[in-house]
């Protein structure tokens, strides 16, 4: 048997050998994060992610490089565009105002106008001529001097519903019949059916007259548009309507495109579209200085 004094002598030996002094520890801990790394690079590189196929719209570089936007001047065609078209703006303005003029005739021109992207020109002007129809004549306007046009119904409804005013849905009910569908003799209308069609989209909740009129009215102008027979102008149209009513395109991209159809239109005013055409080349050119301005801006960044 052992004597008392060597198997002290053990016990502290073993004691000795359990113990981890702090210098171990950091020197243990380091090794086990090094072979944690190792094990994770390992499976790292093992899993491969797969790689993101991004679709290329192929676009094609800029044509509008930094010395070309800031040779862009237009100050003098500018200013002759502000003369010429102040002068043919009161010419324009003179002709809504023409009191022997007929009202459908001046609302197709309100609507024209606004179409143009010259509303911002005659925003006093329109409001007169719609608040003069609302209040002078009244509700039953439409009932009175346009009830057997169904195109002049619709363009009052649809101009004064734009402006805010609440015009009643009834105004149809004369051109529907017990069905709430539209007339027989009125279904080869295309311009009293195009323009049901826009008026349509004005539509508050909960009035199904219009809800059926978009229903009807869209699969009418599709067979108007199949057959072939009308103008390139109510052709083009429908087709443009079809794709996007008129109250829901934005204005001054629409302008651009109804600037070429209205000079297709055999009775389109050459005043007004030359109008038309002066005030857009005048917002090209406000378009044109703010960004020869972002230009110089980018520049100088760099």
């Amino acid at each position: 048997m052992a004597s008392l004094p060597r198997l002290y002598s053990h016990f502290l030996q073993a004691k000795r050998d359990m113990t981890i002094y702090p210098s171990q520890k950091r020197s243990s801990s380091n090794n086990i994060l090094i072979i944690n790394r190792h094990i994770t690079s390992s499976l790292s590189s093992q899993i491969s992610e797969p790689a993101i196929q991004r679709k290329s719209a192929n676009y094609q570089p800029t044509t509008w490089s930094y010395n070309f936007v800031q040779s862009l001047n237009n100050v003098n065609a500018d200013r002759m565009y502000k003369e010429k078209a102040k002068k043919l703006e009161e010419e324009v303005r003179s002709l809504i105002k023409d009191e022997d003029t007929e009202s459908l005739a001046i609302l197709e021109m309100v609507d024209d106008i606004q179409r143009l992207g010259l509303g911002h020109r005659f925003q006093n002007d329109i409001k007169q001529i719609l608040e003069g129809i609302w209040c002078l004549e009244g509700v039953n306007y439409t009932y009175k001097a346009q009830k057997t046009s169904l195109h002049a119904s619709a363009l009052t409804f649809r101009l004064l519903r734009q402006h805010g005013y609440q015009f009643s849905q009834d105004v149809f009910r004369d051109f529907m019949d017990e069905k709430g569908q539209i007339l027989a003799s009125l279904k080869e209308d295309a311009n009293g059916i195009l323009s049901l069609y826009e008026a349509s989209y004005l539509a508050l909740e909960g009035e199904l007259l219009l809800d059926k009129a978009i229903a009807e009215t869209s699969i009418l102008l599709k067979n108007i548009q199949s057959n072939g027979s009308e103008e390139s102008y109510i052709k083009e149209s429908i087709r443009r309507t079809l794709e996007l009513p008129l109250h829901q395109r934005a204005l001054m991209l629409d302008a651009r495109w109804y600037i070429e159809l209205y000079s297709k239109k055999e009775d389109a005013n050459h005043k007004l579209l030359e109008l038309a055409k002066l005030d857009f080349n005048m917002r090209q050119s406000v378009l044109q200085r703010d960004l020869k301005d972002i230009y110089r801006y980018e520049v100088k960044k760099i």
